[in-house]
């Protein structure tokens, strides 16, 4: 049985195991993510029941690039932005949203940060890229492009 972050957390707070790291990465070897990146973006379109097709329609992105990411030939110096475009455009929510922001080593969107906070807005109300885009744009912040 598969254990979760806040459990995997816990055994690695624990003084009693602190010293013995290869005993915990070989007992919790199957409780580690090997999935790559374009894996998590076909996870999240069938969990949304959204089509590639429609989400990079909705994601603004140019439509070569766009497929380029989801067969992850394109994935390397991917942007936050980009990511984020992404996940509007697939109907992410702000959970599918985080993992993908973290697979690519991003910082989560952070409700305290008044533009994550725009994004999130948006997000959880499933606006375009372009509202959110004029959203942030009315409060005088960079747009996702």
């Amino acid at each position: 049985m598969k254990k979760s972050t806040d459990e995997l957390s816990k055994i690695l707070e624990n003084k009693k195991n602190r010293k013995d790291l290869d005993e915990y990465l070989s007992q919790n070897r199957e409780n580690f993510s090997n999935q790559t990146f374009a894996e998590l973006l076909e996870q999240t379109l069938k969990e949304n029941k959204v089509s590639k097709t429609d989400a990079v329609k909705r994601s603004h992105l140019e439509n070569h690039y766009a497929y380029e990411i989801f067969r992850g030939t394109k994935d390397k110096n991917l942007s936050r932005n980009k990511i984020i475009m992404l996940c509007i455009g697939m109907e992410a929510d702000l959970e599918q949203t985080r993992k993908l922001l973290l697979k690519k080593q991003y910082a989560p969107l952070y409700p305290k940060n008044e533009r994550d906070s725009i994004i999130i807005f948006g997000l959880q109300r499933k606006l375009s890229v372009m509202d959110i885009n004029n959203l942030l744009y009315d409060k005088g912040f960079e747009i996702l492009d």
